[in-house]
This record gives structure tokens, C-alpha cells and sequence, in this order.
């Protein structure tokens, strides 16, 4: 079969062209300037799509990214003596567990920071760990753990509880990109002043 210039698998509109315009004396000239600014434009929405699709797939990745890293337990976390002074050290029980779909994260060394977190303000206030801070490895089972921290003035009578990690090699994160960043589930403390 003769190659049909006037073919649907040439006319225009298959790549966005006009051909509904009146065709001028130099008609094929023009057919061909068409043609070559189609393809000319090509690559770059060729390009286009590309990233697209790469930000789609990144997105999708990002999907499976765990929402939390450890469970803490609001009921069997608490200071040991039942509330934390302000300015004194304080002896913490927790009680918390590893979420199973964050099983292979890794946490950045020396990235922890614990603290409190007034309610009314939502301002961070460190308190510095006072113990071994080297840690270990938790399973998806609740586990108990003592810790000692130096609790921060200038807290409200009851403070959220709180800690902030990094983590790398979790699900849905590679290499390269920034570590994932977790803050624990908040745990209401009762702050007593020096001296009540």
C-alpha cells in the first residue's frame, strides 16, 4: 500500500498540531515546519513526564515510610516518684516497644534529644540525660526501661513527656537523603516546684 502523507497516523492533531487552517501556496513547506517543531518540543515533554513520573515513584516510596518509630505506653510510662521537680533530676520509668514495620531503622548516633513540651506553648525544653545514653535495641515486645534525666524550668504543672530521634535504612528512605526525623507520642508528667 502507497505511503499516505494524509494518513491518521500523520495528520497533525495526534501531536497537538492545527491542520484546519488554510493551506498557503507553500503548503508542504509549512506541513514540515509543523512537523519540525513537534519533534523539536519533544524532549522536553518527554522530560517532563520523566520527572513526573519520578516524583510519583518518590511519593510512592515515601508511602511506606513507618508512621512511628517506638510505641511509648501512656499508662506505664511515669516518673518513679510520680512527678519531676523542677531544676532536680528525675528517675523515669518507660515502657515502650518498637513498631514492627520500623523494625530495620537505625537511629543516628547521638541524635537523641529528651524533653518536655508545655501544652499551652508547644516549646521544646530539653532535659539532658543523666545516664548511660548508649542504649539498645528494642523489639516489637513492651519493654521497661529506667531512665534519669535533669528536668528544665519554667514548666507548667503538667508537661508532655517527649523524645526526638533520627532515624536512616528505614523503609521507603535511601541513601542520601536526609535522615527521618520521629518524635515519641507525648506522656503527661506532673512538675512540681522546688520545695512543694
Amino acid at each position: 500500500e502507497d505511503f499516505n502523507l494524509g494518513s491518521e497516523l500523520m495528520v497533525g492533531h495526534k501531536v497537538g498540531l492545527s491542520t484546519d487552517a488554510e493551506t498557503p501556496s507553500d503548503g508542504l513547506h509549512r506541513r514540515h515546519t509543523n512537523w519540525v517543531v513537534a519533534i523539536a518540543t519533544t524532549p522536553k515533554v518527554m522530560q517532563e513526564v520523566v520527572t513526573s513520573l519520578d516524583e510519583v515513584k518518590t511519593d510512592v516510596r515515601r508511602l511506606k515510610q513507618p508512621r512511628v518509630v517506638f510505641e511509648v505506653s501512656r499508662i506505664g510510662t511515669a516518673p518513679v516518684d510520680g512527678y519531676c521537680v523542677e531544676g532536680q533530676p528525675c528517675t523515669v520509668r518507660l515502657r515502650l516497644r518498637r513498631d514492627v514495620n520500623a523494625l530495620d531503622c537505625r537511629i543516628v548516633p547521638g541524635s537523641a534529644e529528651w524533653g518536655f513540651v508545655n501544652p499551652r506553648s508547644e516549646i521544646f525544653s530539653q532535659a539532658p540525660r543523666l545516664d548511660d545514653t548508649s542504649g539498645s535495641n528494642l523489639g516489637p515486645a513492651w519493654e521497661d526501661r529506667i531512665i534519669r534525666i535533669m528536668t528544665p524550668a519554667g514548666l507548667q504543672p503538667t508537661a508532655n513527656f517527649t523524645f526526638v530521634a533520627s532515624y536512616t535504612d528505614c523503609p521507603g528512605w535511601v541513601k542520601g537523603e536526609p535522615p527521618l526525623e520521629y518524635q515519641s507520642e507525648p506522656v503527661p508528667f506532673t512538675i512540681r516546684q522546688v520545695g512543694e
